[in-house]
């Protein structure tokens, strides 16, 4: 008896997901300001710990994208010169100067394209700091092969 695979669910054809890394890095102030001025961030909360008091917070905190482009970053350790086609972004817990956050990525899955040389990559992240989920995401992109 064969069994009929949907069109892009290589899941039942491959271990996955797969744990595909984790990296730890520490959030330091300096960064956090040279993130913001490299983006045009020019929202208070991650410059002034006076507004982002204001804004409920215990001090300034790092921008949400700042962690999520770390996570990008890691990807391209593994994928080089990938091409986002999706992406999901959650940002769930601010994050403090002097935190260490660990991201981990996982693979849930990959599709090969042999004709096109490309293959597609299903990822998820997830960024833990001290005791929390800070972030996660997924994303959808594609390498070349």
């Amino acid at each position: 008896m064969s069994t009929v695979l949907e069109p892009y669910d290589v899941s039942k054809r491959f271990d996955y997901p797969y744990l595909l890394a984790s990296r730890e890095f520490l959030v330091k102030k300096e960064t956090i300001r040279l993130f913001c001025r490299i983006t045009g961030d020019k929202n208070d909360i991650h410059r002034s710990n006076a507004s982002a008091r204001k804004g409920g917070f215990d001090a300034a905190i790092a921008a949400g994208m700042f962690i999520s482009s770390r996570a990008v970053g890691f990807i391209t350790e593994y994928y080089p010169r990938p091409i986002a086609k999706e992406v999901h972004l959650y940002f769930i817990a601010p994050v403090y100067p002097g935190e260490v956050i660990k991201v981990s990525l996982i693979v849930t899955a990959e599709e090969e394209k042999i004709r096109s040389r490309r293959k597609r990559v299903f990822l998820e992240f997830v960024a833990f700091g001290p005791h929390r989920v800070v972030a996660h995401g997924a994303t959808e992109f594609v390498v070349r092969i």
